[in-house]
C-alpha cells in the first residue's frame, strides 16, 4: 500500500513535539504533589494499554524466563527511578533543562553497554560521550558557584544527572531484553507494570509526605502523559522505526530537548544565555553521534549502503530507504 510522502515527517514531529510538550507538563504533575505517586498511576495506565496492545496484536503476556531479571531491572530504572528523578528535578530547575539533562541518558547508556555487555564503543561514540560530558560542563559552568550556596539549584542539577543515568542504565537493559527475543510492546507492558508497582512502593514508604491536589488540570496533564505522551509517542516513533529505520529514527531523541527548551522558554522564562545555548548545541550534537551510528558519512535517502550485506540479511525489507532493519522490527512488524 503507498503511503505519502509526508507520512514520515508526520511521524517524527508528532512523536517530537508529544515527548517536548511532556517535560512541563511532567512539572505541572510534580507540582501537584508527590511526583513518586503520580508516575505509580501513569505507570499503571501505561501498563495496562500496552497488555491491551500486546493482546490485540497476538503477542504473548508472558516473558520467556530468562529475561525476567532484566525486565525487573528495566522497570525499576527505566519507568520509575528515572521519571521520579526527573520529576523531582523540575521542581528546582526549569523542564527545558531537565530535558536536555536527561537527553544525556543517550550517553549514559553508550558508556554502560560497552562497560556492562562489552559493546565496544566506536569512534563516533567516544566522540559522542565526549561531546556530551564538555555540553554538560559549558551549561551548568556559571551555576556551580551558585549550586555551592544554592541547596535548591545543586538539588536540581543532581536529580536531573541522577534521571539520566536511571533512564540510561534502564534503555541498557531494554536493549537486552530486545536481544534476547522479547518485543518491544511487552517489555513496556511489564516494565510500566514494575515500575508502577516500585513507585507505589516508594510513595508507600514516604506515605507521611504524600499528597496530590487533585484537579482538573491535573487529570488532563495525567492523561496526556499516559496516552499521547507514553503510549501514543511511542507507537509513532516504532512506526518512524518501520519506516526509516532504528538509527534514523533515534534521532528524534535529539530533538525532543529543543522542543522542551522553546516550551520552556516561554512558559517558564527560561533566560538563553551563551552557556545554556552552546552547551545544549554540544550536548545535542554529541547525541546523535552516540545514536546515528555512522552519521557524517551516511547518505540520507540514497541508494547508498553498506552493499556487501544488503542482500544477506532476513530483515532486508525492499523498497526501503534504509536496507539495513533490526531483527527487532522485523518480528515487529510481522
Amino acid at each position: 500500500m503507498k503511503t505519502s510522502r509526508f507520512a514520515t515527517p508526520a511521524c517524527f514531529m508528532s512523536a517530537a513535539l508529544l515527548w517536548g510538550l511532556s517535560a512541563i507538563i511532567s512539572k505541572d504533575q510534580a507540582l501537584a504533589g508527590s511526583p513518586e505517586l503520580s508516575v505509580g498511576i501513569r505507570m499503571t495506565i501505561v501498563s495496562i494499554v500496552m497488555f491491551i496492545f500486546c493482546r490485540l496484536k497476538g503477542i504473548g503476556l508472558f516473558p520467556p524466563r530468562r529475561v525476567i531479571p532484566t525486565i525487573v531491572l528495566q522497570g525499576s530504572l527505566f519507568f520509575s527511578l528515572g521519571f521520579i528523578f526527573f520529576y523531582y528535578s523540575t521542581l528546582y530547575i526549569p523542564s527545558g533543562v531537565s530535558a536536555i539533562l536527561l537527553s544525556i541518558s543517550a550517553v549514559v547508556a553508550a558508556v554502560a553497554s560497552a562497560a556492562f555487555f562489552s559493546q565496544p564503543l566506536s569512534r563516533q561514540k567516544t566522540v559522542g560521550v565526549l561531546l556530551g560530558i564538555a555540553g554538560l560542563a559549558i551549561l551548568f559552568k556559571p551555576q556551580v558557584s551558585v549550586a555551592m550556596n544554592e541547596q535548591l539549584n545543586g538539588t536540581g542539577l543532581l536529580l536531573g544527572c541522577a534521571a539520566a543515568c536511571a533512564t540510561g542504565l534502564g534503555t541498557v537493559f531494554g536493549g537486552k531484553n530486545q536481544s534476547l527475543g522479547t518485543p518491544v510492546p511487552l517489555c513496556m507492558a511489564w516494565g510500566a507494570a514494575i515500575g508502577a508497582s516500585m513507585s507505589f512502593l516508594i510513595a508507600f514508604v514516604h506515605r507521611d509526605e504524600i499528597s496530590i491536589i487533585l484537579s482538573v488540570k491535573y487529570f488532563l496533564g495525567l492523561g496526556y502523559l499516559s496516552l499521547l505522551g507514553s503510549c501514543l509517542a511511542f507507537f509513532l516513533y516504532f512506526k518512524l522505526v518501520e519506516r526509516i529505520g532504528a538509527g534514523a529514527a533515534a534521532s528524534i531523541l535529539a530533538t525532543v530537548p529543543l522542543i522542551a527548551v522553546a516550551v520552556s522558554v516561554i512558559f517558564e522564562n527560561l533566560p538563553l544565555n551563551q552557556h545554556l545555548f552552546l552547551g545544549g548545541a554540544v550536548i545535542l550534537v554529541g547525541n546523535l553521534l552516540v545514536l546515528v551510528e555512522g552519521l557524517p558519512f551516511a547518505v540520507r535517502g540514497g541508494a547508498q549502503g553498506p552493499a556487501p550485506s544488503r542482500n544477506t540479511d532476513p530483515s532486508f525489507k525492499k523498497g526501503s530507504s534504509f536496507q539495513q532493519r533490526s531483527k527487532y522490527e522485523h518480528r515487529f512488524e510481522r
